[in-house]
């Protein structure tokens, strides 16, 4: 069974690939497990990086929160890729 936490996580996940393509949500897959949540001291914020993706970070008041915009960061950085790319050389994606 399982628990609220990780329901929740799905349902966020969910939620920001539902309007993705095939192609975006194969790679949000993959994405997803390069995510690495830090808490900044100075700004009192949760930062979420995207260790695979340069350059693709978010912020959020809460570990959640920043898990989501961090998700939805992937998402928009992948649906980038893919406008530039053509169908099927998605592969190539860092």
């Amino acid at each position: 069974m399982r628990n609220n936490l990780q329901q929740r996580k799905d349902n966020q996940t969910n939620e920001i690939m539902s309007g993705a393509g095939t192609e975006c949500c194969q790679l949000m897959e993959t994405y997803s497990d390069s995510i690495t949540l830090e808490w900044d001291v100075d700004d009192r914020i949760w930062i979420g990086y995207a260790s695979a993706l340069p350059g693709c970070s978010a912020h959020g008041k809460t570990r959640e929160e920043a898990l989501y915009e961090i998700k939805e960061a992937i998402a928009c950085y992948l649906d980038a890729e893919l406008e530039e790319k053509p169908r099927g050389s998605w592969k190539n994606i860092p």
